[in-house]
């Protein structure tokens, strides 16, 4: 007897080992992941850094800059809380797709304590374009540190996991984040992202590269370029491309500024990096994305020797010079071909005007001789002509 009850208890420890694989791979995510501890109990000792996991509340706090380039008005701060809470509300929505319960606290009127003003009165030309957000970025972490007190404010919303907004007046190429990496120092454990109001060429920004920045403090990961740090390689950026080109961390967007229809969508592969899904099949053919803890920008593990760097905006940018060139030469040629014409065209109608003149000629009793002497005369003139132009 007891060796049959060894034997049944022996087969259940086998069939339940051998259904282990399986079951981590599960395409959706079977638990919560929100934080049950106190606010502040684990700071800087969190993997995700001071945003935790996106489902359950959330606090996003808002810091306008003001620098000596910048003069914020009212319908500018508007705009941007506007943008945010329509980010807001579509990472919500995306949320619920996942079975996820998606709640961002951010400012408004009445959460007036989430809003914050610094000054940065370092300009682009005294800092460089290249480290003008870097110089801005080592403040924001001062600013935080001395004048926000994180652990009361979590306190007060009873949260354990809180981010960061900074606003520029300015205009950009980009907008930037500073999420925590796993290796990161503990002084850097507060997670911002930085998002100015308009890009370069003059359009403001919309609320689908918000969304897109508050999800990299969640543990997004960008899908148009490499990174040797978290394993995204070329090949992984150019099948996330193919297959999940609406993506809305692949970076391009096409809606307007405050548009309530942001274009783009939270696929599985994002929802991957930010702890909605604990598995996806990528994982299988791209091991070097997997993601060390969850949410978390963490070391791959599986890192290549030969690593190239590659983005598709560069791509994109160097196609659109290229189709510039090609469009001019087109033009050119366009242009050469109508100066052509419109010579051919004088040519024609002067050896008309001479046809009539011939005709008009003999008709008034000048001989044909003599008609033909003054014609080949005119055409040899002209002829000479022309070639003493193209001889200058």
């Amino acid at each position: 007897m007891k060796k049959i009850l060894l034997l049944v208890i022996l087969l259940n420890i086998c069939f339940l080992t051998g259904c282990s694989d399986k079951a981590e791979k599960t395409e959706y995510t079977e638990f919560t992941m929100r934080d049950a501890g106190e606010p502040y109990s684990d700071w800087k000792q969190s993997t995700t850094g001071s945003a935790k996991y996106l489902d359950g509340d959330s606090v996003l706090v808002s810091i306008f800059v003001d620098t000596e380039e910048s003069n914020w008005s009212v319908h500018d701060e508007n705009l941007v809380r506007a943008n945010t809470q329509i980010a807001c509300d579509y990472l919500k929505e995306q949320g619920r797709l996942y079975g996820k319960d998606v709640n961002l606290i951010y400012d408004t009127l009445s959460n007036s304590d989430l809003e914050y003003r610094m000054s940065f009165n370092i300009t682009r030309n005294t800092a460089g374009k290249d480290s003008y957000s870097d110089e801005l970025s080592d403040e924001i972490y001062e600013f935080i540190d001395k004048n926000i007190d994180t652990k009361a404010i979590m306190e007060k919303y009873q949260v354990n996991s809180i981010g960061y907004m900074v606003f520029v007046d300015d205009s950009t190429d980009k907008c930037v984040a500073y999420p925590f990496y796993e290796t990161s120092w503990k002084d850097k454990y507060t997670e911002f992202c930085i998002i100015y109001l308009r890009w370069s060429k003059g359009d403001t920004v919309e609320a689908s590269t918000y969304a897109h920045e508050i999800l990299h403090l969640f543990g997004a990961r960008d899908l148009y370029h490499t990174s040797d740090y978290t394993g995204i390689y070329k090949d992984f950026v150019l099948y996330a491309e193919k297959e999940y080109g609406n993506d809305i961390m692949l970076g391009s967007f096409a809606d307007k500024a405050l548009s309530r229809n942001i274009n783009v969508d939270i696929t599985k592969l994002t929802a991957y990096f930010i702890g909605w899904r604990d598995y996806i099949t990528e994982l299988d053919k791209y091991p070097s994305i997997k993601s060390r803890y969850p949410a978390t920008f963490s070391l791959t593990e599986h890192s290549k020797d030969d690593y190239e760097e590659f983005s598709l905006v560069d791509r994109s940018e160097k196609h659109s010079v290229f189709l510039k060139i090609l469009y001019g030469v087109i033009a050119i040629f366009g242009i050469y071909r109508i100066i052509v014409i419109i010579k051919q065209d004088v040519a024609y109608r002067k050896y008309q005007a001479k046809q009539v003149n011939a005709i008009n000629n003999y008709n008034n009793g000048i001989s044909l001789n003599d008609m033909n002497r003054f014609y080949m005369q005119d055409i040899s003139f002209d002829a000479s002509n022309e070639i003493k132009d193209k001889d200058n």
